[in-house]
């Protein structure tokens, strides 16, 4: 028992002394070697296994003078969770103090980072790593659109091009009738790209260009390259084809007393035309307007207001369009049957109009006191296609003479030849009792004693006229200038009175008798006054040898240099 225990002890020591000894000899290599400082990054790259944002590899291009590192990345590459991919002399590397791991450790290279590199001797190195985003090489427009937003003046709706990539063309097709010498386009392009015509910017549903002619769009990337798009704009032909008026003009037809005027059916393409009775259609020429380019009938060019056809049966007219396109028009003429209406609608003589009593059938006027019934001459109006006659004759409005002593019977006869007679009775009205002088004046033209003109009063009550001419007025050959009441006359003791001419002398009051149409009569008396003298100035003054005996001679008075003085007369 007790030799296994000393056995035990020794083993234990023996131990003990061989890990004592091992670690003096490592103490002894350590304090030997020497810490390395090499701390550079010998390659930096982005690979597209690591980060999503990447189609293919990038690798980093390293400036050891400068400790710099740059990487260009395409262009919309997402820089903000790039991973890289790098070798370094240590295994140390860090970023804001984050040790990195190579193709692991995002960071966001939006811009530049530094990464810091630490060696075994605990010095370090930094690289600053800078990821520059290539500018967009994108230059293409891909959409083009003339919108009625943009052009509300022209275009009722929108019209999109269409974009050929491969020829780098344009082409679009706006409505027949588009003026297109200012039409703007409304147009997208790539990102960060511009547009121009020749020097001009170009700016999306603002800029107006001229399409006559082909445009060249020229679109500049972000990167300075340029791609020219020509644009071609062209307008369509017109499918319009409508006759939009139809009609038979007096002028073009001899044997059409007016117009006639055809109604058009656009639903169903038809015109229908009704002409007077008795008329000839057989070689009718048609006016008429219409939206296409050509008109014809069988083949035949037709010239509106030119053209004549047989309207015996319906007449197909092809309205041609300018795309071509036809419209057939179906004319149908029919002949109005006789109209049976025979009626005199106004009757005057000498501007007086007649009252017609059309259930009666009779017509009355009342002419003026003195006319002669024995040969006037009736303006009327018939009813449309009706001839007027007397006993036969023909009557013509304005220019036929009757005698009107007795009633005459005018015959209206309608087309269809049923005729009416109107039984026409002339009146002579009575003579009229009106005598009045109703305007009295001397007037400075016709009178030479008169430097204005004198307007009298007229007191129709009491028939007196009484006028004021200026002190000194010679009154003895006075003309007057009157006015009278219709159809009367006046004289002065018998010698007829003519306003503006005849001269009378006033010193005394004058009648002018008035006398009516039925041979009655007004006296009135026109008393012209003089106004009297206003003057009141000493013109003479003297003594007389006859009135006075003290006198030798006569004295009368006179001025000398505004002293008045006597002298001998």
């Amino acid at each position: 028992m007790t030799v296994y225990m000393k056995f035990g002890s020794f083993f234990f020591m023996l131990i003990v002394v061989v890990f004592v000894l091992a670690g003096c000899e490592a103490s002894e290599e350590s304090e030997g070697e020497t810490l390395s400082s090499s701390k550079s990054i010998t390659a930096f790259s982005f690979e597209a296994s690591n980060s999503s944002a990447l189609s293919t590899d990038i690798i980093g291009s390293i400036d050891e003078t400068n400790h710099a590192i740059s990487l260009n990345v395409p262009f919309g590459t997402n820089v903000s969770t790039l991973v890289a991919t790098f070798t370094t002399s240590e295994d140390s590397v860090q970023v804001s103090s984050v040790d990195q791991v190579s193709g692991t450790t995002a960071n966001d290279f939006s811009n530049s980072v530094t990464y810091t590199v630490v060696a075994s001797d605990k010095t370090t190195q930094k690289y600053t790593v800078s990821v520059i985003v290539a500018k967009n090489s994108e230059k293409a427009i891909t959409a083009f659109t003339f919108t009625t937003t943009a052009n509300s003046s022209e275009l009722n709706s929108d019209v999109t091009a269409t974009i050929d990539e491969t020829n780098h063309t344009i082409s679009a097709t706006v409505p027949f009738g588009t003026d297109i010498t200012t039409l703007v386009a409304t147009f997208t392009s790539s990102t960060d790209s511009t547009v121009s015509v020749g020097s001009i910017t170009q700016t999306s549903g603002i800029t107006a260009n001229d399409f006559t002619s082909s445009v060249t769009y020229r679109v500049t990337a972000a990167d300075a390259a340029t791609q020219n798009y020509n644009v071609n704009i062209s307008v369509a032909t017109s499918s319009e084809k409508a006759l939009t008026t139809f009609s038979f003009t007096s002028t073009a037809n001899g044997t059409l007393a007016s117009d006639v005027n055809g109604t058009i059916n656009e639903s169903n393409h038809t015109i229908a035309v009704t002409v007077p009775y008795n008329t000839s259609v057989i070689a009718l020429i048609a006016t008429y307007a219409t939206s296409g380019s050509s008109v014809s009938v069988g083949g035949t060019a037709q010239t509106s207001g030119t053209t004549t056809n047989n309207f015996t049966s319906a007449v197909s007219y092809s309205v041609t369009a300018a795309d071509a396109s036809e419209q057939v028009y179906t004319v149908t003429v029919t002949v109005a049957a006789a109209s049976s209406v025979k009626a005199l609608n106004t009757f005057s003589i000498n501007n007086i109009a007649g009252t017609i009593n059309e259930a009666g059938y009779t017509i009355s006027v009342t002419v003026p006191f003195g006319t002669t019934l024995t040969n006037l001459v009736a303006n009327f109006t018939s009813s449309d296609y009706s001839a007027v006659s007397i006993s036969g004759t023909s009557q013509v409005s304005g220019t036929t003479a009757n005698d009107f002593s007795s009633t005459e019977t005018y015959t209206v006869t309608a087309q269809d030849t049923s005729t009416q007679d109107y039984i026409v009775t002339v009146v002579v009205g009575p003579a009229s009792s009106e005598k009045a002088i109703t305007a009295f004046s001397f007037i400075a033209a016709n009178n030479g004693a008169l430097n204005g003109d004198n307007t009298a009063t007229i007191d129709e009550t009491n028939h007196t006229v009484n006028a004021t001419v200026p002190f000194g007025t010679n009154v003895s050959a006075l003309v007057a200038t009157f006015i009278l009441s219709d159809h009367s006359s006046v004289n002065v003791s018998g010698t007829p009175q003519v306003s503006g001419t005849t001269s009378n002398n006033f010193s005394s009051a004058v009648t002018y008798t008035v006398s009516a149409q039925d041979s009655s009569s007004q006296a009135y008396t026109v008393t012209v006054t003089i106004v009297a003298n206003n003057a009141k100035a000493i013109t003479a003054f003297s003594f007389t040898a006859a009135s006075n005996g003290v006198l030798s001679a006569s004295m009368h008075e006179i001025s000398a240099g505004g002293v008045l003085i006597w002298a001998e007369t």
